[in-house]
């Protein structure tokens, strides 16, 4: 099952971005409420400092020049729609 989220407005729901679905794909649509979306978050100071701490402690990706040309070519085979979903999720390498 492929996920796809989108935002509903004037009794439709607009996926906001483009899928390649045959007409007459059946969905199943179900509200996802915004506290579901924050559940678990820390919100005082000290949690949010602990949470940055451990975000700055990842170690970056680094891609040798093989694995970066590897990944280009794989973003190229993707075709332009996939391309520009993956730019907004991880950005342009």
């Amino acid at each position: 099952m492929e996920l796809v989220s989108g935002t509903y407005h004037d009794g439709h729901v607009d996926l906001g971005q483009p899928v390649d679905w045959p007409d007459g794909t059946a969905v199943a649509v179900a509200r996802t409420p915004v506290a579901a979306a924050e559940a678990g978050w820390p919100r005082d100071p000290e949690g949010i400092g602990r949470l940055l701490r451990e975000w700055e402690a990842i170690e970056p990706l680094l891609f040798t020049p093989v694995e970066q040309a590897d990944f280009a070519a794989t973003r190229k085979a993707m075709g332009r729609a996939a391309t520009d979903k993956l730019d907004r999720l991880v950005g342009d390498p």
